[in-house]
């Protein structure tokens, strides 16, 4: 088998892996490895269409943002985690800004838009509804100009520690030595039916846990409520923030009544909208009234489009849908694992900045944040003594040759939106008689710890367990 080393490793190409890899100073070399043939363009970032959560407005602050962020986190957030988010996250847009990264701007200067949770408009977009697109590309460009070698196709089998040290990581062909690893590999939202994500299984968080990495908060799956029913494209949180409210086949503004109204946060925008869809309504989203929208949702306009939809003179279908996972692999402050040389960030790893439920926005703030963090502490590690003999590879296998719709169709209709014990464990009794891999490994992981939060809180929502506990407690799975 095929041997290389390198001094960092990145497992994944969107924008958490991009911030650390372009940390790699001139006298060291960094490896990203990454599954698909192009390497942006199907992270979860690149089509990420909300904007960027900053405290720049004249009006607006650091402590803002921080209790606005707590508030939404339903008491779970890790508040020195927030602080860093905040703080670290202007200073980092600002930086962006002076390096020639371009937002979209007005006669008053960078346009701030307004989305659920939030209590001032700090949300900042590029190129409309393409902010994803359009920092990740930045951020690639400022990679080719390191000394960073991206490798395509290359599906991660297994993760070799030895003594609480993370070794080596092993390929379908090769094995790869490295002083340090990072994890930026996304989150599981595919792992349902019903996603606004197609990739995204979170196989390295079962290769994590295997090799001994903690994972946690996995129960903590965020569902957007704003995506074209059946096709599940998303349709972006801003709309709502711009005009756009809900309502149901009766005409009926079902949030009229509800705190925040249309512009409530996700958790209880799903929660309301399941409600509708269960008493037999049709839920649709109302975009009529929203100027200029071909020009302030450019890829919204133009998918709708594709799809034979009229978003700007007809009431378009919605139903909700997995969105971003909250849990992951468990880091501290310095985006550190358990493993003392392995790193995790982004929607991979899960340090409690976002709670029980994450501030619309704060997610691409968190992967250039978090990434830039474990890209500088990762390549100061030193010199990782190469194991002498080939080790014993024997990986789960990966999610590929069983049958994923139906474990989609299983976590969707048992663990999602409304849960409850016994559905929850008739979900698990059935994975149980599935094909062990990575896929059926995780979601055995999310469920038990669904199972044993025994409340409601955040986007975890338990209908035999309403009340909210008064200590809540991270679930650690090791």
């Amino acid at each position: 088998m095929e041997k290389e080393f390198f001094d960092a490793i990145i497992i994944g190409r969107g924008l958490a892996g991009l911030s650390a890899a372009i940390e790699t100073p001139k006298n060291k070399n960094t490896a990203v490895f990454f599954s698909e043939k192009i390497h942006e363009k199907n992270s979860s970032s690149f089509k990420a269409q909300g904007g960027i959560a900053c405290a720049i407005g004249k009006t607006d602050s650091i402590e803002m943002h921080f209790q606005d962020t707590i508030k939404v986190g339903a008491g779970l957030c890790n508040e020195n985690a927030v602080k860093i988010l905040v703080e670290k996250g202007k200073e980092k847009i600002k930086e962006l800004i002076d390096l020639g990264f371009e937002f979209d701007s007005g006669e008053n200067g960078i346009k701030l838009g307004l989305e659920a949770g939030h209590s001032k408009n700090r949300i900042l977009h590029s190129n409309g509804d393409n902010t994803g697109k359009e920092v990740t590309g930045f951020y690639l460009k400022l990679a080719k100009e390191k000394n960073i070698h991206f490798f395509p196709e290359h599906k991660l089998k297994e993760l070799i520690a030895v003594k609480g040290t993370g070794k080596a990581v092993v390929f379908e062909n090769k094995i790869i030595h490295f002083n340090s690893l990072i994890f930026a590999s996304g989150g599981y939202s595919s792992l349902y039916s019903k996603s606004t994500n197609k990739e995204s299984f979170g196989e390295a968080n079962s290769i994590a846990l295997n090799a001994g990495i903690e994972l946690m908060d996995l129960e903590f799956e965020q569902f957007h409520p704003t995506t074209i029913k059946d096709n599940n494209f998303l349709l972006s949180e801003r709309l709502r923030g711009e005009g756009a409210f809900l309502v149901n086949d009766l005409n009926e503004k079902f949030m009229k009544s509800i705190p925040g109204k249309s512009l409530a946060t996700r958790d209880v925008v799903s929660i309301e909208m399941i409600n509708q869809i269960k008493k037999g309504r049709k839920v649709f989203l109302d975009c009529r009234k929203i100027e200029n929208l071909k020009e302030k949702f450019p890829s919204i306009y133009s998918k709708t489009k594709e799809l034979g939809l009229k978003i700007e003179e007809e009431l378009i279908e919605v139903e909700p849908a997995a969105h971003y996972s909250i849990g992951g692999i468990k880091i501290d402050l310095n985006a550190r694992t358990n493993l003392k040389n392995v790193f995790a960030a982004g929607e991979a790893s899960c340090s409690g900045v976002h709670g029980a439920n994450r501030l619309a926005s704060n997610s691409l703030l968190e992967a250039i944040v978090f990434g830039s963090i474990a890209g500088v502490n990762a390549l100061k590690e030193k010199k990782n003594e190469v194991l002498k003999k080939e080790p014993k590879i024997n990986p789960i296998k990966s999610g590929t040759d069983f049958n994923l719709s139906f474990l989609q169709e299983l976590m969707w209709k048992y663990t999602g939106i409304r849960r409850k014990k016994d559905r929850l464990e008739k979900a698990l009794k059935e994975i149980k008689k599935m094909q062990s891999n990575n896929c059926t490994f995780l979601a055995e992981k999310i469920i038990d710890s669904a199972l044993k939060r025994e409340e409601s809180r955040g986007c975890h929502y338990r209908v035999d367990f309403l009340e909210t506990i008064k200590k809540p407690e991270h679930s650690i799975i090791k």
